[in-house]
């Protein structure tokens, strides 16, 4: 407890609700969260959420919004923005995706992703990714490689 952070308390303060539904191809989830402010705290941190996915042909699209009020404890606001796409290119799959982070009095950060996934043998796949992200003004670039194996 000495740590502080909203959520870290000495008892049951914080909560999360949410709500999930489909029509069709058309997931939405909304959620509200509440975290009591913690021992080094000033605020209680509120936060909503929406997101949707849906899926055109063999195209499947992602969204979500996110709105914290005294984010992390503090006075500041914080939005979140993440949009995404998968879809298959022959026996890849291939997705991307772009997220926005903008917390009051800080600078936004922009991150983005791109792989491709690809099923080798039965029960083994090959991922390849690349990472590009803009987090308090430094640039960063990362290059991954996963090899799994399912059974």
């Amino acid at each position: 407890l000495g740590d502080g952070g909203v959520s870290n308390t000495s008892g049951p303060e914080s909560f999360t609700a949410s709500l999930t539904g489909a029509a069709g191809d058309l997931s939405v989830t909304t959620s509200f969260q509440y975290q009591a402010k913690g021992s080094t705290d000033t605020h209680d941190q509120i936060g909503v959420a929406l997101g949707a996915t849906q899926a055109i042909n063999d195209i499947e699209l992602l969204g979500e919004l996110v709105y914290f009020s005294d984010f992390d404890g503090t006075a500041n606001e914080a939005y979140y923005l993440t949009v995404g796409a998968s879809v298959p290119i022959g026996p890849v799959s291939v997705s991307a995706v772009y997220s926005m982070r903008d917390v009051e009095a800080m600078p936004t950060d922009n991150l983005f992703t791109v792989s491709g996934e690809i099923e080798l043998i039965d029960g083994f796949t090959a991922s390849l990714g690349y990472r590009f992200g803009d987090e308090g003004g430094v640039d960063t670039q990362t290059v991954g490689l996963l090899l799994a194996y399912g059974f």
